[in-house]
């Protein structure tokens, strides 16, 4: 599509520039009719621009539904395996909860089950 979209933009270019290129240039006088100019006397580079520039946000908008997709995929796998009602963590998530608050949680009156969950780097080397 972006293919077919580039290779007819370059003959679309000069008709599509006239009629917005009309109000650009009440607007912006001088740079209105310079980048009028512009873009009439080289279809080819403003349309190549075009295409670079749709492939682009293209990339950009794939990236950010993906990472969205990610982050929703994981908050439900989380959502599913656990069943707890509370969840205690560090401040920034990552560092441990140190012992001896898991163990003043246990004392809490309603808290059924307190369990501590270690993670720690590892290198597998095969």
């Amino acid at each position: 599509m972006f293919a077919a979209l580039a290779a007819i933009f370059s003959r679309l270019v000069r008709p599509i520039v006239w009629v917005i290129g009309r109000s650009f240039r009440r607007v912006a006088r001088a740079s209105g009719r310079l980048a009028a100019f512009n873009v009439q006397r080289n279809p080819a580079r403003t349309a190549s621009t075009a295409a670079a520039l749709m492939i682009g946000i293209t990339l950009v908008a794939f990236v950010a539904f993906f990472g969205k997709a990610l982050q929703r995929a994981d908050k439900h796998a989380i959502e599913d395996q656990v069943k707890a009602d509370y969840v205690v963590t560090s401040q920034n998530g990552w560092d441990a909860v140190s012992i001896a608050a898991a163990d003043a949680a246990r004392g809490v009156p309603g808290v059924e089950f307190v369990s501590h969950v270690a993670a720690t780097a590892a290198v597998s080397r095969t």
